[in-house]
Parts: structure tokens; sequence; C-alpha cells
């Protein structure tokens, strides 16, 4: 598998506190890398460091060329309320396909016209992280960062999302980096695992074979898995 991503010695302050300290692990083409840990340990920190967003120290060194795809954490519905713009008038900025939109809105389980002329404002929390996570996909991306996407959706939709991902990553070989606190993700879909803590840090490739109680540690309380019982 050709490597995408080298990560070395990577050390990120924020003010006076240091966020992250002499962080390493690589990234092959078309893995899927969940990011857990607690919050507080840089995981969002890290995200954006990655995609040049924040100042650091050490080596990010990504293929050439690279296009990439971003859904963040925090933006909400709320914080664009005053903003006089429908679903379709923000897709526009980015695309005039509609099947493309259409499609992707399908694959999470919900009809694009149904919201296409509701104001983003006016959204459910569950309806903007789908409307954000089509909008990461739209231009085609090599790589997807995807910081806690399942926030206010549903399972099903939530589901629905993984498997999309997880389709990227299979048929186009896309490299997906995933924040999330959902540890079913990680036996189900990933192909590797950042653990941080306050602690230590781990990158793990064999999802798979984890043993629980490393949650336990990353977290430093007991972890329960909890299976959705949905079909991939």
């Amino acid at each position: 598998m050709k490597s995408i991503l080298e990560v070395k010695d990577l050390t990120i302050d924020v003010g006076k506190e240091r966020i992250i300290d002499g962080l390493s692990f690589s990234l092959d083409k078309g893995e899927i890398l969940t990011i857990l840990g607690p919050n507080g340990v840089g995981k969002s920190v890290l995200t954006k460091a990655l995609l040049g967003l924040v100042p650091y120290r050490g080596q990010i060194k990504w293929e050439s060329e690279m296009k990439f795809g971003y859904l963040p954490q925090g933006l909400t519905q709320l914080s664009l309320k005053n903003l006089p713009l429908s679903v379709e008038d923000f897709f526009h900025l980015k695309t005039s396909d509609l099947t493309k939109i259409e499609q992707g809105f399908k694959a999470l389980g919900t009809e694009y016209y149904l919201i296409k002329n509701k104001k983003l404002g006016s959204l459910s929390g569950g309806q903007f992280q789908k409307v954000l996570f089509v909008w990461s996909n739209l231009a085609n991306p090599q790589v997807i960062v995807l910081d806690e996407p399942n926030s206010n959706m549903d399972i099903i939709s939530q589901e629905k999302m993984y498997q999309k991902l997880h389709q990227l990553s299979q048929k186009r070989q896309v490299t997906i980096i995933l924040v999330t606190h959902d540890l079913n993700v990680i036996y189900k879909y990933s192909t590797s695992v950042l653990c941080l803590s306050h602690k230590f840090y781990c990158s793990l490739p064999h999802p798979k074979d984890i043993d629980i109680k490393l949650f336990d540690k990353v977290y430093e309380k007991p972890v329960r898995l909890y299976n959705h019982h949905l079909k991939r």
C-alpha cells in the first residue's frame, strides 16, 4: 500500500499549553484512520494541523497535489441563522451538478428536494450535518477529514454515513481521517487507529485485533462496546 502521509515528531502548542508532544505516525492511501481519545487531548487540533490550519513543529508530509474534503467540529446551523442562504444556494457555491448532490443525500437516506429550499439556519442538527457531509464530498477529494461528523445524527443516518465512507475507501481509494467517540466504527470500518490520551499515544494498524482493555487505558475509565445491530 502506498503511503500518503508521514507525520514525524509533531508538536503543537496553543498559547502556553502543549497539546501534542512528539507525535509520529503514517497513513496509507485508501485507509480509514480513526482518531480517538478523551476530550482535551488534541484530536481536533491534530486534524487542523494536518490540513495546515494551525502552526506546528515537526513534519507533516502529504503526497503532492492532494485534494481535501473537511467537515469541522463545532460548525452548527445556529451559527448561520442570520445568513439568508438556502441549502440549494449553499451547494451552488460549489457545483451546479444536481445529480451529484441528489446522489449524495440518497446515500445518507435523505431526499435532497425535501430540504433544498430550507434556510441553512432553520435545519435540524442532523440535517445540517448531512449537508456538510455531502458538501465535503462534492469535489471528489482524495482525502476526507471528518471531526465528529455523527453529532446530532440518528443511528440509522450514522450507519449510512459510515457505509458511504467505507465505499469511498474501497472503490475510489479515498483516504479517510475520522475523529469519533463511537468505538463500533473502529471494529467495523476502520483500517487503522490513532489513540491520543493524556499520558501516551499509540498507532495501531489492525483495529479488529485491539483488546477493549486498551480503551480503558486511553480513556482512563472502563469502556463498554455496544453493537448497533444494523446491517452493513
